[in-house]
């Protein structure tokens, strides 16, 4: 709302006190933290809450709190403020942490155990330079398996849901399938997209069913975003280097909601150089109270946009998930050498062990063929006929044979799923069947069980490791 005419205005500063509102003693002891809404844990309205402020991605309330975040990988905690919307801790406006007596036991045993409360949650991990973009929660524990999001889906929200869905997959590697009856034991951690009061969702896999509310004013480009922090993506603006790009204009926001400006740098890992254009952004007037900016840009570039993911958020995303399946070309080499080389010479990126195999035959074991043609496609085989066939009749010649795998299954063996896809001349083997379901919306083909081998590594077992590169 604007002031009355002729009446001066007092900018207002960002508040200097960072003390937490009372809050109930009669809370209990904690149970750890927590950023999820698991389902056994709806959320009933908390007692004595604020109004609400605001609307679709940008809900917050006067009633500020505090809670800690843990980083799963680091053991570390930092004290994050949120508001208490009816009974769900909102953080910046639609990332939910979950329900607030919970986080309000979090509290309190910190208090109790004299956590230091100004430790960062995931440490300082830096990611390499040639990284591009964004704010990535951290730890393995909160990604998606394979980069493969189970849903379920309210039929009023399904074209909206559907459509965001569509630009996930035809954008990045993350790969989404609708969560049944039928396969609801294979996909116990899910994500379920429900029409609730504005848009959020946490940040992360949370474990179990974690809501992604498409409420009153969210659409397509508000469901991208709310897939964003499901993926694993904070709000771009809140990097801890923001203010060497952008400026918060405290005197434009609405009073007590401060704290959703608040610089992030909890649980996230900074990820390239700022990105303006990111879907991951506040918009200019987020949680203004007369209309005027609240961000601005340093340098007059466009925030805020909500047409789709960027490059740069893509770039992250394929930080967060690189062994996602995606436009690629693999390889596959047990020699160190030959890692080193094609990581330094020919742009491969090195994904970790792919699998173990063996050096020398051993009973039960067939060699694993590897052939190559003149565009460089691989071809692995353990069949003698079809690595005969190549060479003679598809101008493939042959190259090495990286490990000896077993035929036949076994105790403590996987099967090793071998697909092509001609059009991008690239034979992907691995020993997920997430993957490889996840592959075949990219236009591989499945050939069948190549061998079987281990997952882990055991005395004597060689390593065979995998590497990818842009198609």
């Amino acid at each position: 709302m604007s002031p009355p005419p002729n009446k001066p205005v007092t900018p207002r500063k960002k508040p200097e006190s960072d003390k937490d509102p009372p809050r109930d003693p009669t809370v209990g002891a904690a149970e750890g933290a927590s950023s999820g809404t698991p389902e056994n844990e709806r959320i009933a309205p908390a007692s004595a809450n604020e109004a609400v402020v605001g609307k679709g991605e940008f809900r917050s309330s006067a009633d500020r709190r505090s809670t800690l975040i843990s980083g799963i990988n680091s053991f570390a905690v930092k004290r994050v403020k949120y508001s208490n919307v009816n009974g769900i801790g909102m953080f910046e406006g639609d990332i939910a942490l979950g329900p607030v007596a919970k986080l309000e036991k979090v509290h309190t045993a910190a208090d109790v155990m004299g956590v230091h409360l100004d430790l960062p949650a995931s440490g300082r991990s830096r990611p390499s330079s040639n990284v591009q973009f964004s704010v990535a929660i951290t730890g393995q524990r909160y990604r998606w398996p394979g980069g493969l999001i189970p849903y379920e889906v309210q039929p009023d929200i399904q074209p909206i849901v559907e459509e965001a869905i569509k630009h996930w997959q035809g954008r990045t590697s993350i790969r989404f399938v609708a969560r049944t009856p039928a396969n609801a034991a294979r996909y116990p951690n899910y994500a379920s997209f429900e029409v609730g009061e504005g848009c959020y969702s946490a940040v992360g896999m949370q474990g179990g069913s974690q809501v992604i509310s498409i409420g009153l004013g969210c659409g397509i480009g508000q469901a991208i975003h709310e897939i964003g922090h499901t993926v694993g993506l904070w709000h771009e603006q809140s990097r801890e280097d923001r203010d060497q790009f952008i400026r918060i204009a405290w005197e434009n926001i609405i009073p007590n909601m401060e704290h959703n400006f608040d610089q992030h740098i909890t649980d996230g890992d900074d990820i390239g150089p700022y990105d303006y254009g990111s879907v991951m952004h506040y918009p200019t007037n987020a949680f203004s109270s007369n209309g005027l900016d609240t961000i601005t840009a340093l340098g007059g570039q466009p925030i805020g946009q909500r047409s789709g993911l960027s490059d740069a958020d893509v770039a992250a995303v394929l930080q967060l998930y690189p062994g996602a399946v995606s436009s690629a070309h693999h390889l596959y080499t047990s020699l160190i050498l030959e890692l080193a080389k094609a990581i330094r010479d020919q742009g491969y990126r090195s994904e970790g062990v792919g699998f173990y195999g063996w050096p020398v035959p051993l009973p039960g074991t067939v060699p694993m063929y590897r052939l190559s043609d003149a565009q460089g496609k691989q071809l692995y085989t353990t069949s003698k006929d079809e690595a005969f066939n190549a060479a003679s009749k598809n101008g493939f010649t042959f190259d090495s044979v990286p490990c000896y795998l077993f035929s036949s299954p076994g105790y403590g063996l996987a099967p090793l799923f071998r697909l092509e896809n001609e059009g991008q001349h690239d034979s992907l083997l691995t020993t997920s069947l997430a993957e490889a379901q996840q592959a075949t919306a990219h236009g591989y083909a499945g050939q069948g069980v190549t061998g079987h081998v281990l997952t882990s590594y055991v005395p004597g077992a060689l390593p065979v490791f995998r590497l990818s590169k842009s198609a």
